[in-house]
């Protein structure tokens, strides 16, 4: 038993003195470590104090031999480089913030008005343009601002109602005028004979050996002619801006309802009726000038429908039919329905890119009209309801005008209104401009436009 407890006290003795080694060590490398880090603080303090001396010796020795005027004038000089630079420093600062500030401005009276900001008050009666219009004359927007055409001259007016430019028709016919953008086409499609406006410029005058129909344009002033010859009843033609027939398509005799130029003119999406004895509908082909210059390819068939509207929506064509708005994906062919026709009663509709516009009158409730804004996979952007339908709408993209009896409404995309107008009598026709700020409202003696 002694031996045992003596073995215990032993062990214990020992892990003492071990615990007392290592705190020892433990104790002794701190302060090693303090002391270096002292040695190391002096060190940095001393190579700082050194570095400023090395200056200071330095700019003493440039001085060694000099006059006391010319260590003077030296001084001054340095002082105003320091100064120069000061101010070159605040001059740029200055700079950035009159940028960010000409910027904020930019955006708040381009986009402003979008979102229901406004300095202004703008009343309808505030700008009128006095014109007698007839049944033949025509009103669209062509680069932002208000086209007419009456009595053989286009004319554009701005959002002041002032004229910016007119071009008078070397002959006498009835135009048909295509815009797109900055690209205007004028056409006498009996003749066959067409004019390119690039800018309000003209760039092109054609005549093609045929009786035009239609005149499809894109956004790099690409044209797919749509005409008849005495040999083919159908065809269309792809001309670039400078007049070079690119392709031909040579098509079936059925009637075509649209034609969107793809991929810079190297492929054409072509929509066309399809009748048999049996039923009607519409077929989608594409021509691809890439693999083959006549040949189309089917991609889709709508049986007992007809085509209202194509939109390309990246790799997907929107589609809108009878009695729904469909998705037909390019790379596959599949097939989506986006919104059916057959719970609500449709009165209008309007596609984009990117998302649609629809107003639907409500069944269980008749006295409620919805106006909703979803994008392509159906998530709603904004719905609003309405006790009062409207008599028209025109849509540009962020902006909805709705005219009702006695009053013009205008909503954004996120369903909030950003300006209300009351209105003597309805319009005969309604035009878009100025970036979707302005509206024209076109009546038989006269043009009011209004400005958000």
């Amino acid at each position: 038993m002694r031996k045992g407890n003596n073995i215990k006290v032993s062990l214990n003795t020992g892990n003492k003195r071990i615990r007392s080694a290592i705190n020892k060590e433990l104790i002794g490398k701190e302060k090693e470590t303090k002391v270096k880090e002292k040695e190391d603080s002096l060190s940095d303090g001393l190579k700082i104090v050194n570095k400023h001396n090395k200056k200071v010796e330095s700019i003493r020795e440039k001085r060694i031999g000099k006059t006391q005027l010319e260590v003077r004038q030296e001084i001054i000089e340095d002082q105003y480089e320091k100064e120069n630079k000061r101010i070159f420093f605040k001059r740029m600062i200055l700079f950035f913030v009159i940028v960010f500030i000409v910027i904020l401005a930019y955006l708040f009276f381009e986009y402003g008005p979008i979102f229901g900001i406004s300095i202004t008050d703008s009343n309808i009666e505030n700008v009128k343009i006095d014109i007698i219009t007839a049944d033949s004359d025509i009103y669209k927007m062509y680069n932002e601002e208000l086209l007419v055409y009456s009595n053989q001259q286009v004319t554009t007016y701005n959002k002041n109602g002032n004229i910016t430019w007119t071009y008078k028709l070397d002959q006498v016919f009835t135009p048909n005028i295509y815009i797109f953008g900055k690209y205007m086409v004028i056409s006498n499609n009996i003749n066959g004979t067409f004019y390119l406006f690039e800018n309000k410029k003209e760039i092109l005058n054609k005549k093609i050996e045929g009786t035009i129909q239609h005149i499809y344009l894109d956004e790099y002033g690409n044209m797919a002619v749509e005409y008849s010859t005495s040999l083919y009843k159908k065809v269309i033609g792809l001309y670039d801006k400078s007049g070079k027939n690119l392709h031909n398509a040579y098509l079936e005799s059925d009637a075509i309802i649209d034609v969107k130029i793809m991929e810079k003119g190297n492929k054409l999406l072509v929509a066309q009726a399809s009748s048999t004895s049996f039923k009607i509908g519409c077929i989608l082909s594409i021509f691809d000038f890439k693999n083959s210059e006549n040949q189309s390819t089917q991609i889709a068939k709508f049986d007992n429908n007809f085509i209202y509207n194509l939109t390309i929506s990246g790799q997907d064509i929107i589609i809108l039919l009878d009695n729904k708005l469909v998705k037909l994906n390019l790379n596959t062919n599949a097939i989506t329905e986006i919104k059916s026709f057959n719970s609500t009663q449709l009165m209008y509709i309007s596609t984009y890119d990117n998302y649609y516009i629809s107003v639907d009158k409500k069944l269980e409730d008749g006295n409620l009209y919805s106006i909703t804004t979803c994008d392509y996979s159906n998530n709603v952007i904004s719905q609003i309801e309405e006790s009062e339908a409207p008599k028209s709408m025109v849509s540009s993209g962020l902006l909805t005008y709705f005219v009702y009896q006695n009053e013009i409404k205008v909503i954004n995309k996120w369903g909030v209104e950003v300006k209300k107008q009351s209105l003597d009598t309805t319009p005969k026709d309604i035009i878009v401009f100025n970036n979707e700020k302005s509206i024209a409202l076109i009546y038989t003696n006269k043009i009011y436009i209004m400005n958000i």
